[in-house]
């Protein structure tokens, strides 16, 4: 089978660990595998297997409408894993990945402008594409819900994965955070719920004993925070972070917390589960649907109350069977099950098999 995966967000936080993850994958397994790159990212692209094809446009530029077709035409199945406008009048079948509909849910934050263009190009997308795959139950009922169930039929689940990573080394940090300290990740977009969370902090009396560290970028968003930092010693923002720092921060945390409004998934809360830290998360779908009751939920309009409330962290937690249910190896195994049953090869196959 001939897969053609477009790589355009490669670099782009969770939807570009989601590529590189997959992409990892299948840079050993034994299918041709055609990877659409921008031509800064293809100089930095290190997959041996797989081969790169540069592209000259966005994903949102009008070119995709027709120009697309020539990079994707020798291919059994065309691979999207983000929002794009996609090629029309191609005979090559689109896969596409949904993560969420934020900015149609939250569209007050986003602005009523470009909740509509996010609606109406995921309209186009949906109608192309042969499948569509998305990362939890929770984006599969947002789309039933905001498409009138159009595309009920073509919609699959197919969950983000914990990446493998080597042993940790518990050795003192060498992130300089020099007193106990609550962990956060997330940007300072506005339904991440980071700012709240600060400032809500250092009206609690956790703030005497901890510090509270922000992971994540701050910088080049259109729907960010305005009034992004806080001058006070017992808030870090650290930006943007090497993996290993991250690692090291991960490890000597009291607390992992988790307050955003919306998420098409989670992958912070199963990173916080390896290191069996304490969790406390928004009570939001996405978040039960993969942490059950094994961590503590809160209201996250309340935060001030989820403060007040807490008394202790509790380390006693266990996490393996839920990190079992969630790899990315058991995923691409999903995700190539759909490329052949979309591809006409496949279509083929399966009637023959049958």
């Amino acid at each position: 089978m001939n897969i053609v995966v477009d790589g355009r967000m490669i670099n782009h936080s969770g939807i570009g660990v989601y590529t590189n993850e997959l992409l990892t994958l299948l840079n050993d397994k034994s299918y041709s595998v055609v990877v659409l790159l921008s031509e800064n990212d293809a100089s930095k692209f290190s997959f041996k297997n797989l081969q790169v094809e540069t592209i000259e446009f966005g994903r949102y530029s009008w070119k995709n409408l027709l120009y697309l077709r020539k990079h994707i035409k020798n291919s059994d199945v065309y691979f999207c894993p983000f929002l794009s406008i996609p090629p029309v009048f191609s005979s090559v079948p689109v896969v596409t990945t949904v993560h969420d509909l934020c900015p149609v849910s939250e569209r007050k934050v986003f602005g009523t402008r470009v909740a509509i263009a996010y609606w109406a190009i995921m309209l186009l997308q949906l109608v192309v594409s042969r499948q569509v795959v998305t990362i939890s139950n929770f984006t599969r009922s947002e789309i039933s819900k905001w498409f009138c169930s159009l595309f009920d039929d073509k919609v699959s689940v197919v969950s983000n994965g914990l990446s493998v990573k080597e042993q940790p080394n518990h050795t003192k940090s060498t992130y300089p955070v020099d007193s106990p300290y609550i962990l956060t990740v997330g940007n300072i977009k506005p339904h991440k719920n980071i700012m709240n969370l600060a400032r809500t902090f250092l009206q609690s009396k956790w703030c005497t004993t901890h510090r509270l560290v922000i992971v994540g970028d701050h910088q080049g968003f259109r729907t960010k925070e305005r009034d992004i930092m806080i001058d006070d010693s017992r808030i870090i923002f650290t930006g943007k972070i090497s993996d290993a720092e991250l690692d090291q921060l991960y490890q000597h945390a009291s607390l992992f917390v988790y307050p955003s409004f919306y998420e098409g998934f989670g992958l912070p809360l199963l990173e916080a589960m390896s290191y069996q830290l304490p969790i406390a998360c928004s009570s939001i779908p996405p978040f039960q649907e993969i942490a059950g009751d094994s961590v503590t939920y809160f209201n996250p309009h309340h935060l001030n109350s989820f403060w007040k409330n807490l008394k202790s962290f509790d380390s006693s937690n266990h996490y393996d069977e839920i990190l079992n249910k969630y790899t990315w190896k058991a995923n691409l195994e999903k995700l190539l099950t759909i490329f052949k049953q979309s591809s006409s090869t496949g279509h083929q196959n399966l009637t023959h098999e049958g």
